[in-house]
């Protein structure tokens, strides 16, 4: 399966062909390309496939309230969007810190909070969990370790980890990495 295929795919759990009418789904879809490709805005690509689901079961509108199990939720679908587009993002940025040359340079990734109140304790038991070591007291592996799909709910190897991810990786340059006994020198 091809990586974009593998986020489409993830989307489609998130958001159930059985909830949504197959031509929704495909502007869901074609809506996400849109903001990636920085052609849409989200809050209009949100608009627009609200008014389609409404549409597509007969002008009755989804509840203010933030219920989940309606499938026009509004906080479900801008869920969705946001996670379709940061795995998209995320994915392009792995692939290019996966570059050889970039590697060389930069053999690490450590996984670090997205603000200064993240919580990482959870994380750290995560990591554990998942047979990483910490060092000294910092979640670093090799870049193309296991334990980065591990530590993910969808079994990819970069952010978002989960759905509502706090946590990003940075890159550990070569020299680093050599101190903490990650990596050898060139």
């Amino acid at each position: 399966m091809r990586g974009s295929e593998k986020l489409w795919e993830i989307a489609h759990q998130w958001l159930p062909a059985e909830d949504y009418d197959p031509a929704w789904l495909a502007e869901f879809q074609r809506q996400v390309e849109l903001i990636v490709a920085g052609k849409q805005d989200r809050s209009v690509a949100l608009r627009d496939l609200i008014l389609l689901g409404v549409a597509n079961r007969g002008g009755r509108h989804p509840s203010h309230e933030e219920d989940w199990s309606d499938p026009l939720c509004i906080a479900r679908i801008k869920c969705a969007i946001n996670l379709q587009v940061s795995m998209i993002y995320n994915a392009r940025s792995y692939r290019d810190a996966m570059d050889k040359d970039i590697r060389d340079e930069w053999p690490c990734f450590e996984l670090v909070g997205m603000n200064k109140h993240a919580d990482l304790s959870l994380w750290h038991d995560k990591w554990k969990q998942a047979g990483g070591k910490l060092r000294q007291g910092r979640m670093i592996a090799g870049k193309p370790s296991s334990i980065w799909s591990k530590l993910s709910d969808f079994g990819l190897p970069h952010p978002p980890f989960s759905l509502l991810d706090d946590v990003i990786v940075e890159e550990v340059a070569r020299e680093e990495a050599v101190s903490l006994g990650l990596v050898k020198s060139l």
